[in-house]
């Protein structure tokens, strides 16, 4: 009997022991995950998703809307999800400790261990891989199943082909391929350093640099352009750069030419995806940059450089252009062309934009820089700095911004069928934004020239605003040293902006030049009237426009106002001030097309439509809940609560085809991934940081304290999974202005 206690002391004993959990300490911090590049399928039924952690190596996971399909890509990242909805494109990295190693041995860029792609069949147990792709694309929109990707240098395209779907238990065979692959990573690493003794083993590739821009002189790689639908591929030899259009009917390819064969020749390509034809639209050139495709792929325009030799100091760029039917691309604009002025060129650094309608083409003009001296020695020259008090910039920041000024240029236009280029940008109009996605006749230019020299005591520049003409370039001052943003609404009728001084929105209606206060009869304050800085208070910010510019949303402290432009009809709290009643913060999501997840408060895309249900995000400001709420926009009565609870849900993003949601959820214990077909009711979907069981955690608590002055303020308390309320612990206090 005594045998048997002691037995069962010592048993009990030892299980309190395991089940004690193990203090954080900093040896583990690089195991935490976190969520990163996550997707949803157009149709709502496959979500992308990686999971990374602190250091290591991270995954990709493909999982279906409903849970019973998941696919484990492991170091996958770069996602992309096809428009069809039916396949995955996933960037596969190597082994961190390759990359690891290659850097401590400080190898070059094109001696990195490269990267794979991996092509998943959604719903079927199906992986593709291809071994060292340097980039692949898809087309944003209507692009079907076409998928292109560019190999790295000295490498023809492997044998592929399609391996069973990976479980969530990693199986045999995926731990005996990712062994393979390391131990070729390591294998060629063996081989550089053995060729470095000067002994011959492997033949290892001569290679240079890895980025998808190469150096002039330089040969371009295999291009493979698939129907991810039909099987069907087609090579393009010594590709530098390539680019689909919006809609995926036509792919533009840019090669090189093979140093070894004096006959080779660059050129641009246009490859027809309906017909399969492709076209050679361009030849001879040193260098071209910046293709631009309008969105319909009915036209073309780029820069390009084909006089100079190919090493020259100086080149001066030209912009060229091409339409289906011609035999190839037209030069349009050079330094001799109509309206440019003297001493400026095409910028090589500026990709040009076709208007939405194809009827304008905006591109930029810079100096013409001097040619630099190659008889005199660089590191035999001194170099000196100056700088003078009537300088718009102090010299630290002028040395910071030095590379983004030589960049810089001026907007111009060139309108369809026109000869002479419009300048609407110069030194006093050095920021400009299309208006009516470029439609418009007139562009938004804003300048701080004039105002820069003070912002060093005010914190701020003060900008002036221009409206100018895409005719003839002329201007109409729209408001002078403004501190802020000013924004064109979707339309193009009107230019937006919050005065911080008056503290109130105002619009300049192009079509009569006129400005109006248009949120002078909201009662509520639209800057943060708790904001203590000795400073004008921010704004906070907007919901959105209305389609047709008939009306854009505004938020108060706690409510959203739909507010006329034209300052005539009275502004209506959409929220019907359900937000002030019960002390719960209402913004607006936009949801954006392949762009789900909009953070900024003052966007003017995506124009909403009357009666459209609108999704707020809700921050109850007493309980600290967090949530969403709904409601049709223009219909009466209080939002409906979807959900409110003591967690933070994070980019939401939206199916575009379907109500199938995704959203990260966290709070002091968890961060994971859940899906949603209402934001009622959610399924979590990843199991983020098991390894957090095994360790002594923390719980949150939300108090409230009278100061000093009697006012009541409020924080969090945080302790330990263990807390012993009859102990004694040291506390740390931190707090910073109003933050809670």
């Amino acid at each position: 009997m005594k045998k048997f206690l002691l037995l069962s002391v010592v048993v009990l004993f030892s299980v309190s022991i395991f089940a004690q959990k193990k203090p954080l300490t900093h040896a583990v911090y690089d195991q935490w995950q976190s969520i990163a590049d996550k997707k949803i399928s157009n149709d709502g039924k496959w979500i992308v998703y990686t999971v990374n952690q602190q250091e290591g190596d991270g995954e990709t996971i493909i999982q279906s809307f409903d849970g019973k399909s998941r696919t484990i890509i492991p170091r996958g990242y770069g996602t992309a999800i096809t428009e069809d909805s039916k396949y995955a494109i996933v960037r596969i990295r190597s082994y961190f400790k390759s990359i690891r190693d290659a850097r401590i041995k400080r190898r070059m860029a094109d001696d990195m261990p490269k990267d794979s792609l991996a092509v998943v069949t959604l719903g079927k147990d199906s992986i593709m891989k291809i071994a060292r792709v340097k980039s692949f694309k898809i087309p944003r929109r209507q692009g079907g199943s076409w998928v292109s990707y560019l190999y790295e240098k000295g490498i023809n395209e492997p044998r592929t082909g399609v391996l069973p779907a990976l479980s969530d238990e990693t199986t045999s065979l995926t731990r005996m391929v990712d062994s393979l692959l390391f131990m070729a990573d390591s294998l060629r690493n063996l081989a550089q350093e053995i060729k470095a003794k000067g002994i011959v083993a492997l033949q290892v590739p001569d290679k240079k640099d890895s980025g998808l821009t190469i150096r002039p002189g330089e040969e371009g790689t295999e291009l493979v352009l698939l129907n991810l639908s039909t099987g069907v591929k087609k090579r393009f030899p010594l590709v530098s750069d390539y680019y689909f259009n919006d809609a995926g009917s036509v792919m533009i390819i840019s090669t090189t030419k093979r140093n070894k064969d004096p006959q080779s020749k660059a050129a641009v390509l246009w490859e027809n995806l309906v017909n399969g034809k492709t076209d050679t639209i361009f030849k001879r050139f040193n260098e071209v940059r910046n293709l631009a495709l309008h969105e319909d792929g009915s036209q073309l325009a780029f820069i390009a450089e084909r006089d100079s030799v190919s090493r020259a100091t100086r080149k001066l760029y030209k912009l060229w252009y091409y339409a289906p039917g011609m035999d190839s691309a037209v030069l349009k604009v050079d330094t001799t062309s109509s309206g440019v002025s003297k001493g400026l060129t095409v910028n090589e650094n500026f990709k040009p934009v076709f208007s939405k309608d194809g009827k304008k083409l905006y591109f930029s003009l810079s100096p013409i820089r001097r040619q630099k001296d190659s008889a005199v020695v660089e590191f035999e020259t001194a170099r000196l700095d100056i700088w003078n008090y009537k300088d718009d910039y102090l010299q630290p920041q002028q040395l910071v911004n030095l590379n983004r000024d030589l960049r810089r240029g001026f907007m111009a236009v060139l309108e369809k069928g026109a000869e002479k280029v419009v300048q609407v940008g110069a030194e006093d109009a050095e920021n400009v934004v299309l208006i009516g996605e470029g439609n418009s006749d007139y562009v938004l230019a804003t300048s701080s020239k004039g105002n820069r020299v003070e912002s060093q005591w005010l914190g701020y520049e003060g900008r002036t605003a221009y409206l100018v003409s895409t005719k003839d370039g002329t201007r109409k001052k729209i408001k002078d040293k403004q501190r802020g943003f000013f924004a064109p609404s979707p339309q193009g009728k009107y230019i937006l902006w919050y005065d911080a001084t008056a503290r109130q929105y105002f619009t300049y209606t192009i079509s009569t030049a006129t400005i109006k206060n248009i949120t002078q009869a909201i009662p509520e304050s639209l800057y943060d009237d708790e904001d203590d800085h000795p400073d004008d208070p921010p704004s906070y910010g907007l919901g959105g426009w209305v389609e047709k510019d008939i009306a854009v949303l505004i938020n108060d402290k706690y409510d959203v106002w739909q507010v006329d432009p034209d300052g005539i009809k009275a502004p209506i709290n959409i929220t019907n001030a359900y937000g002030k009643k019960n002390k719960i913060e209402f913004r607006n999501i936009l949801f954006d097309r392949n762009d789900s997840r909009r953070e900024r408060r003052d966007s003017v895309d995506s124009p909403l439509k009357a009666g459209q249900l609108l999704v707020f995000k809700a921050l109850n400001k007493v309980t600290k809940y967090d949530g969403f709420y709904t409601k049709a926009l223009g219909k009466k009565g209080d939002p409906q609560e979807l959900i409110m609870s003591g967690n933070v849900y994070m980019q939401l993003l939206k199916a575009e085809n379907s109500e199938a949601y995704v959203v990260t959820r966290t709070n002091i214990k968890e961060m994971d991934l859940y899906a949603s077909k209402d934001l009622k009711a959610f399924t979590k979907i990843s199991s983020l940081n098991k390894q957090q069981e095994l360790y002594n955690w923390v719980s949150s608590e939300l108090v409230k304290w009278k100061m000093f002055d009697g006012r009541e303020a409020e924080g969090l308390l945080f302790k330990p999974e263990n807390f012993d309320s009859t102990k004694k612990y040291p506390v740390i206090f931190y707090f910073y202005e109003r933050n809670a």
